[in-house]
């Protein structure tokens, strides 16, 4: 910790050792020493008290932030289980909210059972499949 003075810059131009061990600088020095100090530890606290603030607020934030993925996870929640009842282009015929259907068992669009979920997986993607509506 640095202070604005030293104490040798305070010593007054005397030969003996008493007077600079006990004399009126020597309390001085002290005292100035002491405000110093408490004048930086009140300027450590203040700026821990700010990076406190902005620790808070933050997290006030981040948990504003949250509620409002945990909202938007909800409603896709939501909207998936009205999907996920729909397994095949025959249980949704006017595609409403999907660019195309999959096959549940195999993934790919060609198979016939994502054109009808009563027909066989062929676990293939090769167009012209029989049932299969995706050429």
């Amino acid at each position: 910790m640095g202070y604005p003075f030293k104490r040798y810059d305070l010593v007054p131009p005397t030969s003996g050792m008493e007077e600079r061990e006990d004399g009126e600088w020597v309390k001085l020095f002290d005292h100035l020493k002491a405000v110093s100090e408490i004048a930086m530890l009140r300027a450590e606290l203040a700026m821990e008290t700010d990076a406190t603030a902005n620790i808070r607020e933050n997290l006030e934030k981040e948990k504003q932030s949250n509620a409002e993925l945990r909202q938007a996870l909800a409603e896709a929640k939501e909207v998936n289980k009205r999907f996920t009842k729909v397994c095949c282009r025959k249980c949704d015929p006017d595609f409403v909210g999907r660019i195309m259907f999959l096959c549940p068992t195999c993934g790919n669009k060609r198979c016939p059972k994502a054109t009808d979920h009563t027909l066989a997986c062929t676990n293939s993607n090769e167009p012209g499949q029989p049932g299969s509506d995706y050429v």
